[in-house]
């Protein structure tokens, strides 16, 4: 057997070992995507009653979570813009004219 038929034979096992890795690889893809598509299926139809019950729970987290921020900023904002304001004012009233 000369080089060139052993590079040919070469060359057409790594084909094969290629395109089997890219069949296995796409193989498992696939039946990775059809468990969770069959999983979130399964979740949605269980779920569908308890589904008003967490909105309606997630609606009450948000409200005393918007409530709370608020509270805490809407202080700080208005000290801020006070204090821009008046630094803005004294700046104004302080520079020299042009």
């Amino acid at each position: 057997m000369d080089w060139m038929q052993t590079r040919t034979i070469l060359a057409s096992c790594s084909a094969s070992f290629l395109l089997f890795g890219v069949f296995a690889l796409f193989t498992a893809l696939s039946v990775a995507l059809y468990g969770a598509w069959r999983g979130l299926r399964s979740l949605r139809n269980g779920l569908g009653p308890q589904a008003a019950n967490v909105q309606g729970y997630l609606q009450l987290a948000r409200g005393h979570t918007s409530r709370a921020t608020g509270a805490v900023v809407e202080p700080q904002i208005r000290w801020l813009s006070l204090w821009a304001g008046l630094r803005a004012a004294l700046r104004a009233l302080l520079s020299p004219r042009r």
